[in-house]
């Protein structure tokens, strides 16, 4: 291999200059061409090297500072305010009215107050548009919840029941005592994992399987409101049906009451909706109403239109033809882009072919000289 380097006459144009070895007859030590675009790429090592993982601990922890999106919740107009005011004064106060005489003393027939309920007062007349609020949720929610305590707090009570080696009560509620962290967790928990589980989630009714459980640390004497320690099925019963179920409804019906009175400013509804949301399929039937009833609008508007809406389809139709000529003219240019580009390589390739044969005719004639 030989590097030719001669004299450049009548370059091309818009042709790079570069050195171009040819094979000849003259063993002569081979040279890296000139060009680092010809020479060849030496062999390199991945150097690229993986991110490294972030520690999981960090991770956990950055989370705390919180992703900074989310819902703000909207000030409600002061009448909405007004609303919940007096729908949560209604239904706590009359409950209360219901526990307790008139002359402050507990009424020990009924037990209609729970403090869960100030939890659903404020759910159910402050948040009339959340799933947390309605009627199913609120009701099979504390109903889920309730059952839930009294079984857990029954199996605690006949457990020791069974330990206890004196019947006196006093003796019971210190066991109870011991054992109600343990039962007031399960009760908690359990009631959570069944309420999403059945898609009744309502938060006031974990309080109030925490309410059920906390009976086993209370007496007839300590405290009226959980008078039924020990429980029996009777008892278990009737706590589910009052207050409870009572309760839940005195607390729906002012929520009707109360919740649909609307102004000028507000357009309050209450239920969002009763057992479960409008179906899938009703939906697409009202959508396709939706979208006949606005092609009959549209079709009432352009037969009133009449010529101008004959004119704004025809401007429609050239602005479209409009764009498939652009479109074609680019695709022209660019067609004709690519094929000069096309003949300049080939001139470029002919003028070096011609190049290398001027170069071998010259050695040759050297070598021819060197041997004479």
């Amino acid at each position: 291999m030989a590097q030719a380097i001669l004299p450049l006459h009548q370059t091309p144009t818009h042709t790079t200059l570069v050195n171009i070895p040819c094979q000849t007859s003259i063993s002569q030590p081979s040279s890296t061409p000139s060009n680092p675009k010809h020479a060849p790429s030496p062999t390199t090592t991945d150097t690229t090297m993986t991110k490294p993982k972030p520690n999981a601990v960090i991770t956990y922890f950055k989370k705390w500072k919180g992703s900074g999106t989310g819902l703000y919740p909207p000030a409600p107009p002061l009448p909405s305010i007004l609303y919940a005011w007096l729908a949560s004064f209604i239904a706590i106060a009359s409950l209360a009215a219901l526990q307790y005489d008139t002359d402050g003393e507990h009424n020990d027939t009924v037990t209609m107050l729970i403090p869960s309920f100030g939890a659903t007062a404020a759910l159910v007349y402050g948040c009339l548009d959340s799933p947390l609020s309605t009627p199913r949720n609120v009701f099979f929610g504390h109903l889920i919840s309730a059952a839930t305590g009294l079984v857990c707090t029954g199996i605690a009570q006949a457990i020791l029941h069974a330990s206890s080696s004196s019947p006196d009560p006093m003796h019971m509620v210190e066991l109870g005592r011991e054992w109600v962290w343990l039962v007031a967790g399960l009760s908690v928990s359990t009631s959570i994992a069944l309420m999403l589980a059945t898609r009744t989630m309502h938060p006031p009714g974990g309080a109030t399987a925490c309410v059920v459980a906390l009976t086993l640390t209370s007496t007839p004497s300590a405290s009226k409101t959980f008078s039924n320690w020990p429980w029996t099925v009777g008892k278990a019963f009737l706590f589910l049906a009052c207050p409870v179920i009572t309760g839940i409804l005195i607390q729906l019906f002012v929520g009707l009451l109360v919740n649909n009175i609307s102004t000028k400013r507000t357009n309050r509804r209450y239920p969002p909706y009763w057992l479960c949301p409008k179906k899938k399929g009703e939906d697409k039937v009202v959508l396709a109403d939706k979208k006949a009833e606005g092609r009959d609008e549209e079709e009432r508007v352009g037969a009133g239109a009449g010529m101008g809406g004959l004119l704004a389809q025809a401007g429609r139709t050239a602005s479209q033809q409009r764009d498939v000529s652009t479109s074609s003219s680019e695709t022209e240019r660019d067609q004709e882009k690519d094929d000069m580009e096309v003949h300049e390589e080939a001139q470029t390739a002919e003028y070096w072919r011609r190049r290398c044969e001027d170069a071998e005719r010259r050695l040759e004639e050297l070598e021819r000289r060197l041997s004479e």
